[in-house]
């Protein structure tokens, strides 16, 4: 995007020595903007992320994946729960910060704990306020190609002599 910035989001583990204005570009050069085809892509050893995915072993990769897939089976469990009257759908188990280290929890069990709802609660929060944040964002590109459409129509309709 012209004009724009680049940044990695707060937070999050950016690989080492790459610019997310480099990413960026690597990923909007891709034909088919895919996790896969991203992966592929950096399989080249000139790519920008090529060191960040390729240089440790299979096994590790192999080790980490299961992880991931772990994670994916652990937040794709809900619970159905019934309180007064009302049927409740949610995940069983839900990340928490237990003494400086994270771990799922059964959600029954985090209710239990007064602590750990009121950390749970500002997840929750916070991630409502990115979300806000977003669709802000997204709300302002609409605006934006609206307007922008409207001049092109408007140059249409009053060609310069």
């Amino acid at each position: 995007m012209d004009g724009s910035t680049y940044l990695w989001r707060p937070g999050f583990h950016a690989p080492s020595g790459v610019a997310p204005d480099q990413v960026a570009a690597a990923i909007e050069n891709l034909d088919d903007r895919t996790p896969e085809a991203l992966l592929e892509a950096s399989s080249k050893k000139r790519h920008v992320l090529n060191k960040e995915l390729w240089s440790e072993s299979d096994s590790t990769w192999a080790e980490r994946g299961r992880i991931v897939r772990c994670r994916e089976i652990i937040r794709g469990i809900e619970i159905v729960s019934i309180v007064g009257g009302v049927t409740l759908e949610t995940r069983a188990f839900e990340h928490v910060t237990i003494n400086g280290g994270g771990q799922y929890m059964p959600i029954d069990e985090i209710a239990r704990d007064e602590d750990l709802v009121d950390q749970l609660l500002q997840v929750v929060i916070e991630e409502l306020a990115q979300t806000q944040a977003k669709l802000e964002r997204i709300r302002g590109i609409k605006i934006g190609a609206r307007q922008a459409v409207m001049v092109v129509q408007d140059v249409g309709m009053h060609p310069a002599h």
